[in-house]
């Protein structure tokens, strides 16, 4: 049994959107022959990056021709997830264009939802954040209930996969599947919430071995994390503790996780690996995992808005610090002010309205004396 897929693809967009007459190069001309080459090769590379393909195996090129793996793709490629450096957003356009072309071959459906894809904010005007993200983060500052829903996901999660992860031999192939994405869910919150890794690096970490990334030790209530600079895509070392907050103690769901739920959700894996945290999960596995578990609690999120949520609620609060933030999400101080932290010009402005009021207040009550 594998981890089941969240959505169909027909979910994703609308197919009332038809795409436009494109205009084409001669298609046997060398620089077209160049293009299509560096297209494809861009897009099986983020494929490859993001464990959706295997290059032991035979690929399908027809598995792979979904707005959800072009998606995948493009938000990673945005998001400077990849080992390269970040493509301008004028190649990024170019390859998904051509990337489009190209497998429509193998998901004609591909060509409704191609229009509407390219509406997204990022093609129409260069900013900071998707248009995705910035609406993300501007929803979640507005509502203090969904802020604490989110640092707590880990506990909520939890409590849902729990009773049936204990159940799971009566269950039915629907619930085995929700209760499986609870469970990767819980466990990726437990570490997530508190230190906002990027989900590639999460899916690496280690629980065995002098070296591991991952200690749960003895007596302790605590987490520790040691990652090595190799690992950190910024070449940052992280070696930290995390520990109960609130409703969310990440030691009681990881060791409920490495005990009772990894071994059902490694079974159904393609390449179990038992001296990884997530029993070797990928990150195609935690994708659909983390969408469909964070659907069900009405907190609609990717796993790269995880960061963008943190540095959002910590950034809008009242004397934050970019570099502590900085430091959390293990990047430079610029980008993750102008890149991750969303900040709420709406309040921002009423602060400042208020702050006169109280300076004309003081004022006034000094020459009344």
């Amino acid at each position: 049994m594998r981890l089941g897929v969240l959505y169909d693809d027909d979910l994703l967009d609308d197919d009332d959107l038809s795409d436009d007459d494109e205009m084409r190069k001669d298609p046997c001309a060398e620089s077209s022959i160049k293009s299509v080459r560096d297209t494809v090769g861009w897009f099986f590379s983020c494929m490859v990056e993001l464990d959706f393909l295997d290059l032991n195996a035979d690929p399908d090129p027809s598995t792979f021709a979904t707005i959800g793996c072009i998606t995948a793709a493009f938000e990673s490629e945005v998001a400077g997830e990849f080992y390269w450096t970040p493509l301008k957003k004028r190649t990024v356009r170019k390859n998904l264009e051509g990337t489009f072309r190209f497998l429509r071959r193998f998901n004609p459906k591909l060509k409704s939802k191609q229009r509407k894809f390219f509406k997204q904010k990022y093609f129409a005007k260069w900013q900071p954040m998707t248009e995705e993200n910035e609406e993300f983060c501007r929803s979640l500052m507005k509502s203090s209930q969904d802020k604490a829903k989110f640092l707590n996901l880990g506990a909520i999660f939890y409590d849902k996969a729990a009773s049936m992860i204990a159940n799971y031999s009566n269950l039915s192939f629907n619930e085995k599947t929700q209760a499986q994405h609870w469970a990767l869910s819980a466990a990726a919150a437990a570490i997530l919430t508190f230190l906002p890794l990027r989900a590639t690096n999460l899916t690496q970490l280690t629980i065995e071995g002098e070296e591991a990334n991952v200690f749960l030790p003895y007596k302790s209530k605590d987490v520790q994390i040691v990652i090595p600079k190799e690992m950190v895509k910024n070449n940052r070392k992280i070696v930290t503790r995390i520990s109960r907050r609130g409703k969310t103690d990440p030691r009681t769901i990881l060791l409920w996780w490495l005990s009772e739920a990894r071994p059902l959700i490694m079974a159904g894996l393609s390449k179990p690996d038992d001296t990884l945290l997530l029993g070797g999960a990928r990150y195609q596995n935690l994708y659909r995992s983390w969408r469909f578990a964070t659907a069900s609690v009405d907190l609609f999120m990717n796993l790269h808005q995880v960061r963008h949520a943190i540095a959002s609620i910590l950034k809008n609060q009242p004397n934050s610090d970019i570099e502590v933030i900085a430091a959390l999400l293990a990047d430079e101080p610029a980008t993750v002010d102008k890149t991750y932290a969303f900040i709420d010009i709406e309040d921002k402005t009423q602060q400042g309205l208020n702050g006169l009021s109280d300076v004309n207040r003081a004022l006034q009550k000094g020459l009344r004396r």
